[in-house]
């Protein structure tokens, strides 16, 4: 007959064995759940990826905004009130940049020849050309 003591040790050992057989059973439980629902995520990466587009385009455009301000502020730029007659835009901002492909479509006559109001050159509001995310650019080829 075994010593009573190695009995209690075998009891000990079957219950640190189930104990350790149900820690892998919840973590292989928490597991599939992680993968399953990292699996659901990739949906919505398209949509935050949009969101995250818009939201760079809004901080553009009020950058647009804010330096177009600045211009008429500081430097006494004007905006015209559109095309008056066959003679073109009457105010003085400028949008011109030799990295558009068409710079002299972009090039107003009536700006100041020093360049303080053009909105996209380094001596007056130097704002930097930005590009539309790859898929915006598509969309907007379209829509032309």
């Amino acid at each position: 007959m075994p010593p009573l003591n190695s009995q209690k040790m075998d009891h000990k050992s079957k219950g640190n064995a189930l104990f350790l057989i149900l820690i892998a059973v919840a973590l292989f439980a928490a597991l599939s759940y992680a993968v399953t629902q990292s699996g659901r995520g990739s949906g919505n990466l398209n949509k935050e990826t949009m969101a995250l587009d818009v939201a760079h385009m809004e901080q553009y455009a009020a950058a647009i905004t804010q330096a177009l301000s600045r211009l008429i502020l500081a430097n006494g730029c004007t905006i015209g009130a559109g095309y008056s007659g066959g003679s073109g835009y009457t105010g003085t901002i400028n949008f011109y940049s030799d990295q558009f492909s068409t710079p002299a479509v972009w090039d107003n006559t009536n700006a100041p020849a020093d360049s303080s109001c053009d909105v996209l050159q380094p001596t007056a509001a130097a704002l930097h050309i930005k590009t539309l995310p790859p898929m915006y650019k598509a969309l907007a080829v379209q829509n032309i």
